[in-house]
């Protein structure tokens, strides 16, 4: 995603002048890119699967047993896990923010398919300009995934979306807390806010901020008590601004000091 370069000169051009030939170059551009996007919708689903596992795991073992604080100190490498996961789906949110010419891209390849039942495209060659190299392979999965209609409109809702991947990720976690028996149900979200309590602590304490000798340590946990919030005001049922959770506001208002 981080090399996405958009087609914004071929778009433009198919439709200023909507010959076959322009529309099928059109094509060639926004085809393999459109690929790449399926590649990320894929991925930001296999993220989300993280959670719920995790959480299972914590919640169900047989050690599992005692308050929340001794089930995370119990479980310190997964925690650390889901906070990595969470930091990476900030960052993936972070890059797709910065690229507008995606939802340009993958609405123009869904109009385009509408309109064109086949298309042929010949092979290309990368240039320094265009990461994406065009070959028989690629042809044949563009048009495949052009064919499922569903796939390409659940895929243009969630990229439209300003953090599609937290979104995913977030929407997978509160079905699991829904689905799951009240103790997990109950014991998901005082985690998530335990977590960002922690952060926040590890934040507010200057001498310990001071001790961090690599630069991203500080940056990694502002982003994972960001993500820990919004998880945590999706899956709690009151969410988190209500006056019953003071600990979860000072975590917000930290945050922001942080920022400012």
């Amino acid at each position: 995603m981080g090399l996405f370069i958009g087609s914004g000169a071929a778009i433009k051009k198919a439709f200023e002048n909507a010959t076959v030939e322009n529309e099928k170059y059109a094509w060639k551009c926004v085809a393999p890119r459109a690929l790449k996007l399926k590649e990320c919708f894929d991925m930001s689903h296999k993220l989300a699967s993280v959670g719920p596992k995790i959480f299972t795991k914590i919640c169900t073992q047989s050690q599992s047993t005692g308050g929340v604080v001794e089930l995370l100190e119990f479980h310190q490498a997964l925690v650390k896990q889901f906070a990595k996961v969470v930091d990476y789906v900030m960052f993936l949110d972070n890059l797709k923010m910065s690229k507008p010419e995606i939802n340009n891209d993958f609405s123009f390849f869904r109009r385009l398919r509408m309109k064109m039942t086949k298309i042929d495209i010949t092979p290309e060659v990368a240039t320094d300009n265009n990461q994406f190299v065009f070959d028989d392979k690629v042809s044949q999965q563009a048009n495949d995934l052009a064919s499922e209609m569903k796939l390409i409109n659940i895929m243009t809702e969630m990229f439209a979306k300003p953090t599609p991947f937290l979104s995913t990720f977030t929407q997978a976690l509160s079905k699991f807390v829904k689905d799951s028996e009240q103790i997990v149900a109950e014991r998901t979200p005082q985690m998530l806010g335990t977590m960002a309590t922690v952060c926040q602590k590890m934040l507010d304490n200057q001498e310990l901020r001071s001790k961090m000798k690599n630069i991203t340590t500080e940056p990694f946990i502002v982003r994972v008590v960001v993500g820990l919030v919004i998880l945590y005001d999706h899956v709690d049922p009151k969410g988190v601004f209500v006056k019953s959770k003071n600990i979860i506001n000072q975590v917000c208002f930290s945050c922001e000091l942080i920022s400012i």
